[in-house]
């Protein structure tokens, strides 16, 4: 315990003996790092799965036996026919089928009521069907989300061209997270996030001092700059997931408050003994 104290007196002594070269170290730590790090966070392992878990032993069987069908959601084309046709008439069945194949990749595996002749895939009045498409999107990661963006618009635009006379509309868990990220927030939800932003501001202020409460803020920054230079060096030689990009400012920020507060406390104590 002595052992490190006075360790820790030295790096004091030697901080506040080169207080210029330390604000530039961190100054550099926070540029230079953060370009670093931004232009190499694809290095970071871009998977979704728990290699090793139940879940991804059963996607992996799925996708080595039927060719897709693990790791995303599939795509729903609902296809609702006009006045007088009827989607259990074969005509009909032919059509769509038809118009699913041109739409979708070769190979991309389709669940309908023209395929399967399950009553299940139409509505009552047998006007309305809809079939399951399994994009092949390789391993569920950010590329294969954009092998499910790709595939969502080929088959919006396919299954248009295709049936014409027919009301054609895609969804699945895909297309509706994007229609939900791309509408505005509502007022309420605004009002939320601006009283959380207020609140942290206000905490920190009553905590510190208006110009000691960027402290902590600063300190969270360089952290959090730092421990990512420290993960994209590790991800060299082992797999790291990109989700710790988004813990790890989270996890700076709480301890960065903390140790802001011993050192505003250690500075104040000081000024009370008569220090400058």
């Amino acid at each position: 315990m002595r052992r490190v104290e006075r360790y820790a007196a030295g790096l004091v002594r030697l901080s506040v003996g080169h207080r210029g070269l330390v604000c530039l170290l961190w100054l550099a730590v926070l540029l230079a790092g953060g370009a670093a790090a931004a232009a190499n966070l694809g290095r970071l392992d871009q998977s979704f799965t728990a290699s090793g878990q139940d879940g991804s032993r059963a996607n992996a069987a799925i996708t080595e036996r039927y060719g897709s069908g693990a790791g995303v959601a599939p795509l729903v084309a609902v296809v609702t026919w006009p006045n007088g046709t009827g989607g259990r008439s074969a005509a009909a069945a032919a059509r769509l089928e038809s118009g699913l194949a041109a739409a979708t990749e070769p190979g991309t595996r389709v669940l309908s009521y023209a395929g399967t002749g399950d009553g299940a895939f139409l509505s009552p009045d047998g006007r309305t069907t809809y079939a399951l498409v399994y994009p092949r999107s390789g391993k569920p990661d950010l590329a294969g989300l954009s092998a499910v963006r790709a595939a969502t618009e080929r088959l919006r635009t396919g299954l248009r061209a295709a049936l014409p006379e027919a009301r054609v509309n895609v969804t699945g868990v895909l297309p509706l997270q994007e229609d939900s990220a791309t509408e505005r927030p509502g007022l309420l939800l605004q009002l939320a996030n601006a009283a959380c932003a207020l609140g942290a501001l206000l905490l920190l202020l009553r905590t510190f001092r208006p110009l000691l409460s960027l402290l902590p803020l600063l300190l969270a920054a360089v952290s959090s700059v730092a421990a990512l230079v420290v993960v994209l060096a590790l991800a060299g030689g082992m797999e790291l997931s990109f989700v710790v990009v988004y813990l790890i400012p989270a996890a700076a920020l709480a301890l960065s408050v903390r140790r802001a507060a011993t050192l505003v406390t250690a500075w104040r104590a000081e000024l009370a003994r008569g220090s400058d």
